[in-house]
Order: C-alpha cells, then sequence, then structure tokens
C-alpha cells in the first residue's frame, strides 16, 4: 500500500494511473482492490485483539484508515460494493439469516436472468458503440456505468451473452477448463461489441459462476454453488455453536472474507488469481478445521 500510495500520488492519484502505479505487484486494480478488502476483516480480528485506548490499538486504527483510504483510490467499485456487503453479513450471520440471504440471492438471480430472456429483452440494452468507451475520470466512470456507457461493463455483457450461449451448446459437462477464450467470439452478439472486443489482453469472462457453467457445466456450476453455499451455512452454525468469544471472531473473520470473494466473483473470475483464490481456499479450510476441531474436542462449544 506504501509504495503504489506513493507511486499514484506523484501521478495526482488520477484514475488513467491506478494501473500502471501496481506494476509488478498486480495486474489490474481489481486484482489490487480485492486483496486490500480482503485484509478488511482480518482488521477488524486484529483490533479485538488490543486493548481499548492502547498504543497497539491506536497504531491498528490507523492503518485500518490508511487501508480504507487505499481501497477508496483503487477506484474499484467492486471493491466499495464487496466492504458493503461484508458490513452486511456481519449482520446476517448474527442474526442466523444467511439461509434466507442466499435464497434471496438465488430467486433475485433467477428473476434477473428471466427478465432478460423473456423474449430477448436483453437486446434492448445493447449500447452505442460510439459513446460507449473507457472514461478518464471516475466520476464520469460512476454516470457512465448507470446510463449503460462504461466500456467494462458493456464489455463484460458482450461476454456474459456469449457465455449463456455457450452454456445452451454443452450445458451438462461445459466446454472443458480454460476453453472459454478459444470459442467464445462464434457466439458473440454483434449489437454489445464495444471498442475493446477484440480482447487484446486476452481476458476471461469476468464472471466465476458464469465461468464454470461454461467451463464445467451445470453439474460443475452447481458443485461449486453447493460447495460455496455449504460453507456459508455451517460457517454459521459453527459460529453460533461456540461460547469463546475469541473463537467466534475468527470464524466470523473466516465468513466475512469467503463474502468478500463471493462478491467479486458476480463481476468477476478471481478463483484462478493467485492473490486471490488462494485466500478462498485458505479461509474455507479454516472454517472446516474449526468445525472438526471444536466438535471433536468441544473446546469453545456451547454447554
Amino acid at each position: 500500500m506504501l509504495v503504489v500510495f506513493t507511486r499514484h500520488g506523484l501521478d495526482g492519484f488520477t484514475f488513467q494511473s491506478i494501473h500502471k502505479v501496481l506494476h509488478p505487484f498486480y495486474r489490474n486494480h481489481v486484482n489490487y482492490a480485492v486483496s486490500l478488502a480482503l485484509f478488511a476483516p482480518l482488521m477488524w480480528l486484529g483490533l479485538s485483539w488490543m486493548a481499548p485506548h492502547s498504543r497497539k490499538r491506536k497504531i491498528m486504527i490507523g492503518i485500518a484508515a490508511f487501508m480504507l483510504l487505499a481501497v477508496y483510490l483503487s477506484f474499484t467499485r467492486a471493491a466499495y460494493v464487496a466492504l458493503l456487503v461484508a458490513a452486511g453479513g456481519y449482520f446476517v450471520v448474527r442474526w442466523r439469516l444467511t439461509k434466507l440471504a442466499i435464497a434471496s440471492a438465488l430467486i433475485a438471480s433467477v428473476i434477473t436472468f428471466g427478465f432478460f430472456a423473456y423474449r430477448n429483452t436483453y437486446l434492448l440494452y445493447a449500447p452505442n458503440y460510439d459513446r460507449t468507451i473507457a472514461h478518464q475520470s471516475f466520476d464520469n466512470l460512476i454516470e457512465a456505468t448507470y446510463k449503460m456507457e462504461d466500456i467494462s461493463t458493456m464489455e463484460r455483457l458482450y461476454r456474459w451473452i456469449a457465455g449463456v450461449y455457450m452454456s445452451k451448446e454443452y450445458p451438462l459437462v461445459g466446454f472443458g477448463p480454460g476453453n472459454f477464450l478459444n470459442f467464445y467470439k462464434s457466439y458473440t452478439v454483434n449489437s454489445f461489441q464495444t471498442y475493446v472486443s477484440n480482447n487484446p489482453e486476452q481476458s476471461g469472462i469476468h464472471s466465476y459462476y458464469l465461468m464454470t457453467l461454461v467451463d464445467q457445466g451445470i453439474i460443475g456450476l452447481l458443485l461449486f454453488l453447493a460447495l460455496s453455499f455449504y460453507t456459508l451455512i455451517r460457517g454459521e452454525q459453527i459460529y453460533h455453536s461456540i461460547s469463546d468469544p475469541p473463537r467466534k471472531r475468527i470464524v466470523m473473520m473466516a465468513l466475512l472474507c469467503l463474502i468478500v470473494i463471493h462478491t467479486f466473483l458476480i463481476i468477476n473470475d478471481l478463483i484462478e488469481v493467485d492473490k486471490v483464490g488462494s485466500f478462498f481456499f485458505i479461509y474455507t479450510a479454516l472454517l472446516v478445521n474449526a468445525d472438526i476441531r471444536w466438535r471433536q474436542t468441544g473446546v469453545g462449544a456451547k454447554t
């Protein structure tokens, strides 16, 4: 953060310079932002270990504030949303609403997909090729997003539509791992094409859920969703099954980090990024370990 902040500051903290100041640490600002966002629950956990008004706690608060500033200056919309969702996720877990939240998310996804698929309604949202451009100002980017004139958002739609058509071709087992780039061009809809649709970076579909559907079919997607949902639901059960506050906070931290990752996965395919995917499996393993240990030994268990 210090290196990036210093280099970014020398460029005036501009939106267009955020990419170049990240090298060689990160490929782009999304990978950087999700790594920062993943440390927010860890900072919250660390603060709970320190005595109130102690010097260490004050230092930690300062570092946490600096980290939030770094997230803001990453100019990554998904990071802002992920932190807000994680904050809400804290209360969802505390109030035992995880099952309801998952069911609501599934219903909303089905309704949204059905709306756009009905009589090809999605075609009404095709972008204006000449006005859908890359923006040099973050304020302009936010405005362009809700006007459907942001090239990043519309290029995602271009690839998502191709992914849906690909999944119809091989619905059960998909095209095989890593094959989206090899086949998606023939499944695209030209009216959603943007200036960057030639894809010089050879980037993927930008949605891990859709990527799993394309690569591994419905079977693969259902397996991943089952793993994800069970981990969150079981994590909530673990949280409420123990009474030891420090151990409860560790479980909550792991759950919040997984919520951050799952939020990013809606519009990014980050599980296969080393600096993100490793955290997904580490926090999942932590919950598995907590489940096994506390069930077998009863450490911290409620009586």
